[in-house]
């Protein structure tokens, strides 16, 4: 019998039956033949499998080929998991879930199956995080697990974290995965990314702000004794400006220097639509070209930079909007 290395206070590995009784009163035998004695009520606890199980009178040893046996006075309950998978099991069940660590996707999977198996919370919300977690590095492979788990809101997350890559990687990343059920699946996935793609992009149109500093804001200025807040829009020509049509607004009139911004802003947004992970490179690249114009006109200049950086914080926060108010249609596969 093999000896795990750890040995936290709330249960043992050991291939000795008679270690101290404080740290059990029954004996889990992995499939790779490695005991752990712990405490019963701790597995009762933390697994209604194992509960149920417990709260059952034990019949005589010959009535039932599948009961736990014995080893001297101390049960011993054998599974079809491996010491890994028991060790973190315990470890979920007798301390922080936040604290048990998983190398692979794989380990995640059968982590969860197992929680679901012992019908133990604890392992399948740990499980469950681990994977939150992954979302952020790896959302197309979580994605992938979370339906094949059938687990709809960490399905959801992995969506969404999907924005942050451009819809041609992804698409090319899911041949690694033949298996045919996740067609529909993928199917789903890149209709959501369009439709957030789609509806981000009004983000990036001049008449969409226009609207809002034109008719929404002066609006809410009950005090006429409180100026409109700086904007690059106006009802009538003034300096760098050029006029614009709409669907709503009849005509406009916006600064030229601010177009550019607005350009950029939109191909931005076209590979990652979600508006997060924009790094900073990427956020302060929007700006140069317009400055550089907004420069050339003494009263535009000084406040060129100022106005971009105030449009650029309330295009990502309005982008996040749109995109927590659409959901990835979900099925189970």
């Amino acid at each position: 019998m093999l000896m795990h290395p750890t040995s936290p206070p709330a249960f043992c590995a050991t291939n000795d039956s008679t270690v101290d009784a404080s740290y059990g009163d029954i004996i889990i035998r992995s499939s790779d033949d490695v005991d752990f004695r712990v405490a019963k009520h701790i597995l009762s606890k933390g697994s209604d499998v194992f509960n149920d199980m417990f709260a059952l009178p034990s019949p005589p040893s010959d009535s039932d080929p599948m009961r736990p046996y014995n080893a001297g006075e101390v049960h011993i309950v054998p599974i079809t998991e491996s010491s890994a998978m028991v060790a973190q099991f315990l470890k979920t069940i007798t301390s922080d879930p936040s604290t048990v660590a998983f190398r692979t996707m794989n380990d995640i999977r059968e982590f969860y199956l197992m929680g679901d198996k012992y019908v133990s919370d604890g392992a399948m919300q740990a499980a469950k995080k681990a994977l939150a977690r992954r979302a952020q590095n790896s959302p197309l492979e979580v994605y992938v697990m979370a339906c094949r788990l059938g687990l709809e809101a960490e399905a959801r997350i992995a969506a969404k974290r999907s924005l942050s890559l451009p819809l041609a990687s992804l698409k090319e990343s899911s041949g690694e995965y033949t298996d045919d059920t996740m067609a529909p699946a993928f199917e789903r996935l890149w209709a959501y990314y369009e439709q957030c793609s789609t509806a981000v992009a009004v983000v990036a149109h001049s008449e969409y702000w226009a609207i809002q500093d034109l008719k929404i804001f002066p609006v809410m200025m009950f005090d006429p004794r409180i100026p409109p807040p700086p904007s690059v829009f106006s009802t009538r020509p003034y300096c760098c400006t050029v006029p614009q049509t709409g669907s709503e607004l009849h005509e406009y009139h916006v600064k030229s220097w601010y177009l550019p911004f607005l350009a950029k802003l939109s191909a931005l947004l076209a590979v990652k639509p979600s508006g997060e992970d924009i790094g900073f490179s990427e956020w302060t690249a929007l700006f140069p070209e317009s400055v550089s114009q907004a420069k050339r006109c003494p009263d535009c200049g000084p406040h060129a930079f100022d106005l971009l950086r105030s449009y650029s914080k309330r295009a990502l926060s309005r982008v996040e909007t749109l995109v927590n108010g659409i959901r990835v249609e979900y099925r189970e596969i």
